[in-house]
């Protein structure tokens, strides 16, 4: 009995039993690979074919009628037709592709594509790995409080530079000043982000709304992510804050700078 059997959208053969047989063994041959040969009705995963009942004589009263298909060239137009072929994974049944939607990684036919429309609560939902994105405005209050933190530290740390700048007329100092209080303000804010965010997944604003940044799959951050987020933060301010609007239009809440560093902002109960 001579076999065929489709790969990489191709079919193979004729083979005899016994090599079909080693290349199952040898793994070339899945569970789920194309398998057809002389009286089947048409090509099925080798799951659903049983080798010695092909040639039984009850399935070949069942195919008595069908068109035995022999040449190359009717094996592979019946192969290109099993392959515009699929299951829908509402009903089960078998339609032509080509009419079918492909929806949240599933085909659907149209039949059921219309049952979903009708009861929207039974479409297949998007999955989140149980993670619950924080809101746009919860997200604002945590950004304020540590806005507000960093401005006080920043007074203490500019009144603590003023004991070591008597004042002058002096156009040098007068310059040094500004630059060094900006620079160690700057200095601050990121090490306040990196440590907190590297060591608790949360400022002390976001910790206060009861927020936290994670990873795409809710682990936590590590203080170089932690950091690289601080930076892509400022490009998020600079397009005059469109970066931070964009939490409120994403599907999972992400602001340009989640995007940058990979991160997202859940709720942490």
């Amino acid at each position: 009995m001579k076999w065929y059997y489709a790969e990489r959208k191709k079919p193979f053969g004729p083979i005899e039993e016994k090599e079909f047989q080693g290349l199952i063994e040898k793994g070339t041959i899945m569970p789920d690979t194309l398998v057809w040969c002389s009286g089947m009705k048409e090509w099925k995963p080798l799951s659903e074919v049983t080798i010695a009942k092909v040639a039984d004589p009850e399935e070949k009263a069942e195919t008595e009628n069908h068109k035995e298909v022999t040449t190359v060239e009717e094996i592979e137009t019946e192969y290109e037709s099993v392959e515009k072929l699929t299951y829908c994974s509402q009903c089960g049944n078998e339609f032509d592709r080509q009419e079918m939607i492909f929806y949240q990684n599933q085909w659907i036919c149209p039949s059921c594509k219309a049952l979903l429309g009708e009861k929207p609560e039974e479409t297949p939902k998007i999955e989140t790995g149980g993670l619950q994105y924080a809101d746009f405005w919860p997200r604002a209050g945590a950004k304020i409080i540590d806005i507000f933190i960093l401005w006080t530290i920043g007074i203490l740390v500019s009144s603590f530079l003023g004991l070591f700048f008597s004042p002058t007329y002096d156009p040098e100092v007068s310059m040094t000043f500004p630059v060094l209080a900006n620079l160690f303000q700057l200095l601050i804010a990121v090490s306040y982000t990196t440590y907190f965010l590297g060591k608790y997944s949360a400022t002390p604003g976001k910790m206060a709304c009861h927020l936290k940044v994670v990873t795409p799959n809710g682990g936590k951050v590590n203080y170089s992510q932690a950091c690289y987020r601080y930076f892509a933060e400022i490009i998020s301010s600079l397009i005059f804050c469109i970066g931070y609007l964009m939490a409120i239009f994403d599907i999972e809440k992400r602001t340009l700078h989640d995007r940058i560093a990979g991160t997202r902002v859940v709720r942490n109960h």
